[in-house]
């Protein structure tokens, strides 16, 4: 930001007996000087002195100003080394700019800008049609400026025939000026910004607005994003049952499409516009659909995607990035970075290292920089000489567009990078020019020399000037809030394995076949070719090498073909069984489904390998495509517990625990209940409902930045995403950042929770598509064992059900929770069950081992802490709604520390629950039960359950 400039109110100086009284105002964006208002000048030429002085001209600002450099010359020698020099107080400024008002009849002064005698710049004065009509030279960057004291100093370099006559300098803000310039070029009859002053028409791109649109976004113009976004909306909502993208180039002033091409980059740099409008709006309110629509159509042209070039995919991986966790996106995902790396040349196109710095984090291109190193002489005033790159190996031209990209890209991983790019900043800004709509306005051009468009060396452009803003900002234009685009999967095509073994009898059925639908048009087929019987293929088996970064926890999905479903996939990591899967049949070899996501556990950073082995061979085996190895977004924090006092204080126990955990306080889960009910909607004064319950934190809330409601949803899907959108947010200005939320279990109020975590696939605001796979939860209604939960997505959803009431809350979800949250499409993850049966103790106690590992122990410091050290116990079984399952305590110091629940059918990890000492008295309620049934019911702490005859 470029903060105020002022200058001193009260100097007086006298040079050659002339009064010269100094200027006194100035603003945050402007810094006026009069050239006559100088503090010193010097003769430095030949000729007589006079020819530095004051003259009256009626157009100038003040009916004065300052000639410089000869009256007449006869050679260029005449009025070399005239300056004049200002001093003026200023204050801090980012990126300062000066230009000078200046009046020739005959062209060719050549005047050098000083600030503290640094050389800063020059321009060369062009006829402006007689000594009184003047011109504002082109912006001089004057860069970083620190508050306090300094020069400004204007010394002729090379004398025209009869000097110049300067009459004002303004230093400005050069960023405020190149977004002016943005601004200037919106039609305001469409909303889209033109491509550039000086086109036969009003022409722009797709493109060229998304640019524009997230410099107007990150400078806080919603209203000139918002125009550009409306105008693509109304074409879309014209014929939304056959959109199939946008064409690439549009009329702006018109509003009608120029050509019929459409690029996929356009239309994807439309979506990054859109996401980032998102992620700082917190929705897209009417703009919903048109993303919905970019999304499907380009994740369509992502699965078909061979005929697109590398710039093309990157720009479309970086805008489906977001939607991650969606199969078709993620399958687009894999292939969009596949292709782009079929096709990327480093040494030969400078696009493919810009794109894979900003979207892949892949620096390897800065290697090949030399290619296209170039230095020209700049076309518009021919004394400019300009060092900047080339967009492609073989031309020999600088692009100044690709040569801003590469400053923002180095200006992000500059940290990272040997290379020192800081100097090509000073080189661009050599090439400003002025707007001629907004006359504070400036940018870039496309070109330095005339390298067959015209004027592209002399006009700006919305290209060029956008990228330049983004260096200043260190703005990812490819993924906005971020130094690359990141998707939360590591993935490998099973083709490209490291090492096969055929293991079965017969014939060896494995082998890689072509198939047109596979991510990269082929796969692994392992098993056997036919089989008699399902002997043949066991033990088949393909070994990848893998690098991988650190993992809380991981899970691994496979997408694979089968033409008769049944054989039996186990998959090891480090050489460790972690899970199995059972093929479907998937309709034909060309037809490809994912495997449920099967848990790793955590993984350490470094080489691991995945092995993929048959343990039951179908009858022709089966086509394994591509394997991906998800992450786990894990939010949790804990809360200070309090036990409800009182069987009906559920609710006022929970209000106790998120408003302690605030801070400290006096306020009691009575005066809580009472203050609850008193707010009910219904009228039963023995529960708090949502409404008592929402309005009761924000009446009695330590920090008014929190601001609770009672949210409601008609699917789990959404509850949940509320639940998740609302534990990841950081609330600015409150310490905590993060608070839980507050849900009725049971169907009814009787039994409130805390939900104070979450585990899922990704955040839940940085994407619109997600699998969520737990729960941390405090319950009131436990001390001990019970108090401290985790359950599994799939689990909580048999607790917290819809409602039954006769409220307004009646059939559905509720969240007591901070306000409404943007949408995005949950999936529910789905245990994956232990074994086909547990047919031991040891079964029952390994099952409940993996859950642990897999779930809580690498995430949660008090689960870990309550483990070490422990021995399992005597697994319980419980009788429940939907089935039964065992409890396995873990015990240490005679007391139960964690306990775990799996189904009691196949394993399948459930919940567990630790305690911060162990609970000796948890063991007993299920000893001396001989011959009793122990029962659990929704709603209820399934590891408290009652006993029955």
């Amino acid at each position: 930001m470029c903060k105020k400039l002022f200058f001193p109110v009260s100097i007086v100086v006298l040079m050659f007996g002339i009064i010269v009284p100094a200027i006194e105002n100035a603003n945050a964006a402007n810094y006026p000087r009069e050239c006559e208002d100088y503090n010193s000048v010097t003769w430095g030429g030949t000729g007589t002195p006079e020819q530095i002085r004051l003259e009256s001209h009626s157009a100038a600002s003040g009916e004065e100003a300052l000639h410089i450099g000869p009256d007449w010359s006869p050679d260029d020698s005449y009025g070399v080394n005239d300056e004049a020099v200002y001093t003026v107080n200023l204050q801090e400024c980012d990126n300062a700019s000066i230009k000078i008002k200046y009046s020739d009849d005959v062209a060719g002064n050549v005047i050098k800008v000083y600030l503290d005698d640094v050389e800063k710049g020059q321009f060369i004065t062009f006829f402006t049609g007689g000594w009184n009509v003047f011109e504002w030279t082109n912006s001089i960057s004057l860069g970083s400026i620190s508050a306090g004291q300094h020069t400004i100093k204007l010394k002729v370099s090379t004398g025209g025939s009869y000097g110049a006559v300067l009459d004002v300098f303004e230093i400005r803000n050069s960023m405020e000026d190149m977004v002016s310039y943005l601004k200037s070029s919106i039609n305001a009859n469409t909303g889209l910004v033109k491509s550039r002053e000086g086109e036969e028409y009003n022409g722009t791109t797709v493109y060229k607005n998304a640019l524009s649109a997230m410099a107007f976004i990150h400078q806080g113009d919603t209203n000139s994003a918002n125009g550009i976004f409306n105008f693509f909306k109304s074409v879309y909502d014209a014929d939304p049952n056959d959109f199939h993208g946008f064409v690439q180039w549009w009329d702006a002033g018109t509003g009608q499409p120029i050509e019929s091409d459409y690029w996929v980059g356009d239309n994807a740099f439309l979506l990054i516009a859109l996401n980032y409008y998102n992620q700082v709006n917190n929705g897209l309110g009417d703009y919903a659909d048109l993303s919905d629509a970019l999304v499907e159509w380009l994740t369509e042209e992502g699965n078909d995607c061979s005929s697109i070039i590398g710039e093309g995919v990157a720009d479309m991986y970086a805008a489906l990035a977001p939607f991650e966790g969606d199969e078709d996106v993620d399958m687009a995902l894999i292939k969009l970075k596949a292709r782009f790396y079929d096709e990327v040349s480093y040494a030969g196109i400078l696009d493919h290292t810009t794109r894979a710095s900003l979207i892949f984090g892949d620096l390897d291109g800065f290697n090949y920089l030399d290619n296209f190193e170039r230095t020209e002489t700049w076309d518009y005033d021919n004394i400019t000489t300009v060092s900047g790159y080339s967009a492609f190996d073989s031309e020999d031209f600088i692009n100044i567009e690709i040569s801003a990209q590469l400053l923002n890209v180095w200006g992000i991983w500059s940290s990272d990078l040997a290379i020192d790019l800081s100097g090509l900043k000073e080189e661009l800004e050599k090439t400003w020019l002025n707007g001629t709509v907004e006359p504070n306005s400036c940018g870039l051009p496309y070109y330095v020399t005339d390298s067959g468009f015209d004027y592209a060396y002399s006009m700006p452009i919305i290209d060029s000037t956008a990228y330049m803003l983004f260096s200043y900002w260190n703005f990812n234009s490819c993924a906005p809030g971020k130094e690359y685009a990141t998707i939360s999967f590591d993935f490998c095509e099973c083709e490209d394995y490291n090492s096969v073994t055929f293991g079965g009898v017969g014939t060896s059925g494995i082998r890689l076949e072509a198939k047109t639908n596979a991510s990269s048009c082929q796969v692994l087929h392992i098993g056997p070719d036919w089989s008699p019987d399902n002997s043949y293929g066991v033990n088949d088996e393909a070994t990848y090498m893998v690098d991988l970064q650190d993992y809380n926890y991981a899970s691994i999905k496979v997408r694979y073909a089968d033409d008769v479903a049944g054989n039996v996939i186990k998959i090891y990591l480090d050489d460790v069984e972690k899970g199995q899967f059972t093929t479907l049949d998937t309709g034909t070899w060309n037809d490809f489904e994912w495997t449920e996501p099967i848990s790793l556990g955590a993984i350490t950073e470094g080489q691991h390998s995945i092995k993929l082995k048959v343990a039951t061979g179908g009858s022709y085996g089966l086509g394994l495509d591509v394997f991906k190895i998800e992450r786990r977004n894990i939010v949790h924090f804990s809360m200070p517990y309090s036990q409800r006092q009182q069987a009906n204080y559920s609710g006022a126990a929970c209000m106790k625990m998120a408003l302690d955990y605030e801070g400290i306080n006096a306020y009691t889960q009575a005066d809580l209940h009472s203050y609850g009910v008193a707010n009910n909607y219904n009228q039963d004064g023995n529960y708090v409902d949502p409404h008592g319950m929402y309005i009761t934190l924000n009446h009695y809330e330590l920090n008014a930045n929190y601001n609770y409601s009672a949210m409601s949803a008609t699917t789990l899907n959404d509850a949940y995403h509320s639940i998740c959108y609302w534990i990841e947010y950081d609330i600015a200005g409150a310490t905590p950042q993060n608070m839980p939320t507050i849900i009725p279990l049971g169907g009814n109020y009787e039994n409130w929770v805390l939900v104070n975590g979450f585990s899922a696939s990704a955040n839940p605001w940085a994407t619109s598509n997600y699998t969520v796979y737990g729960f941390w939860i405090t319950d009131p209604s436990a001390s001990g064992i019970g108090e401290n939960v985790y359950k599994t997505a799939a689990e909580l959803a048999n607790d917290y059900i819809m409602l039954d009431t006769t409220d307004t809350w009646d059939g559905k979800y509720v969240t007591v929770c901070e306000p409404p949250a943007k949408q995005a499409q949950v999936t529910i993850a789905q245990p994956v069950k232990y074994k086909e049966k547990l047919n031991s103790k040891k079964d029952i106690i390994d099952a409940a081992v993996k859950g642990l590992q897999d779930n809580v122990l690498k995430s949660d410091k008090g689960f870990e802490t309550a483990y070490i050290g422990s021995y399992p116990g005597k697994p319980v079984q419980i009788k429940d709604d939907s089935g039964s399952y065992f409890i396995v305590p873990f015990v240490k110091n005679n007391g139960c520390s964690v306990a775990v629940i799996v189904d009691a059918a196949d394993g399948t990890f459930r919940q567990a629950s630790y305690s911060k000492t162990p609970d000796a008295g948890y063991l007993k309620r299920f000893e001396g039960k001989k011959g009793k049934e122990f029962r659990s019911h929704k709603g209820k702490n399934a590891f408290l359950p009652q006993v029955t005859d």
